[in-house]
């Protein structure tokens, strides 16, 4: 039997302070496109939810990080170094990862899987991303909560966890319909076939989505 899904949040601080944080672990494309970062704070971010990917892919598939043939294709070019990230000697094996502002997050599983993360910090909700990535009925549902900036955000990362996981696109956001699930969900809660991870820190917001339970691991568990 496959090992369930698993799923890991972090600081980009944490998982560049493992003694294994080895940027030689990145394919050629990834260390050329590390490279092209202008800021350091991206660059970071980058090769630290490159490197957790690994990490979870490792302990899903009981192997070491170095051994972890990491790939990406967009599925719409059709082109690797960028898009849906995957293995490429185990198809049956599904990642995902996600990064802002110094927090990352990733995941490994036996099914599509799809993880998204964004910062908690200061902003404001724009009335056009309402209209453009949220029904008519999420919208007043932010509209009418006590706190519209943290409502949009859970709903934007419900959202982008199901593009990750290939069940969304950006063009069909407006049409996708999540107004019904409540904006704190109780572990492992399963709506419409998936199963929903949800974690809000002082820091951030992480949604994880697929088709089994996925477990949250912790950093030092890799």
């Amino acid at each position: 039997m496959s090992n369930p899904p698993l799923a890991v949040l972090a600081t980009t601080a944490e998982v560049l302070a493992r003694p294994d944080a080895d940027e030689r672990l990145l394919t050629a494309f990834e260390r050329e496109r590390l490279q092209r970062f202008r800021r350091p704070a991206d660059r970071e971010d980058y090769l630290a939810a490159h490197l957790l990917v690994r990490y979870c892919a490792a302990a899903h598939l009981g192997t070491a990080a170095s051994a972890v043939a990491f790939g990406q294709q967009c599925p719409g070019c059709g082109a690797t170094g960028h898009g849906r990230p995957h293995l490429t000697d185990r198809p049956g094996t599904h990642l995902s990862l996600s990064h802002t502002n110094g927090v990352i997050a990733a995941a490994a599983a036996p099914v599509p899987v799809g993880v998204d993360v964004e910062h908690r910090g200061p902003r404001t909700t724009d009335p056009a991303a309402l209209r453009h990535v949220l029904t008519p009925a999420e919208a007043a549902l932010v509209q009418g909560h006590p706190d519209p900036t943290a409502a949009f955000l859970r709903l934007w990362v419900r959202k982008e966890a199901l593009i990750k996981l290939g069940r969304a696109t950006l063009d069909t956001l407006a049409s996708v319909d999540l107004s019904h699930l409540p904006l704190d969900l109780p572990a492992d809660h399963c709506d419409g076939g998936l199963h929903y991870l949800e974690l809000t820190t002082p820091t951030a917001v992480f949604t994880a989505a697929a088709e089994l339970p996925v477990r949250l691991v912790q950093l030092a568990e890799l």
